[in-house]
């Protein structure tokens, strides 16, 4: 929710993974339904951005940048820029509109300890882990909430 409001922020969405049993929970809170999927990703898959350098498209351009490795919160982590272009016209828009995402991904823990998003649809948009926590999680953090039931598509995802 924005700052500054009055309004109350709520979990819609609880999202369970386990990249070993390959399974991804996606429990919605309003049906108490989780729909289960396969779970693609692995523990050694490896992330950053999607090509190096620049690349001129129809509507605009992208530009990914490796800006080198640093340490978040003790991890060792490397850090990117990806910018997107796009050309004036594309979207109804006059002018170019410019979206830039930088991150710091840690291949230990294989996911992003820092994320700074802005956009000019969405904003400015910070994600940071502050609280980082490596011992072995409490594996009730990794069940089905009370009172759900389990819809089971993993066999529509072949």
């Amino acid at each position: 929710m924005p700052k500054n409001t009055n309004v109350k922020s709520f979990v819609t969405t609880i999202q369970i993974t386990d990249p070993a049993q390959h399974t991804w929970y996606n429990c919605i809170v309003a049906s108490k339904v989780c729909d289960l999927y396969q779970y693609r990703l692995s523990t050694t898959d490896k992330f950053g951005p999607l090509r190096d350098g620049n690349l001129v498209y129809e509507g605009g351009s992208s530009q990914d940048e490796d800006l080198g490795v640093s340490s978040t919160l003790g991890e060792d982590t490397h850090c990117y820029r990806e910018t997107r272009t796009v050309n004036p016209g594309v979207t109804g828009n006059d002018q170019p509109m410019v979206s830039m995402r930088e991150f710091c991904y840690s291949a230990r823990l294989a996911f992003n300890l820092t994320s700074i998003v802005d956009n000019p649809f969405s904003g400015h948009q910070e994600f940071m882990v502050t609280d980082l926590v490596t011992s072995e999680p409490d594996a009730a953090l990794f069940e089905i909430p009370a009172g759900y039931t389990v819809a089971d598509h993993r066999a529509d995802d072949k």
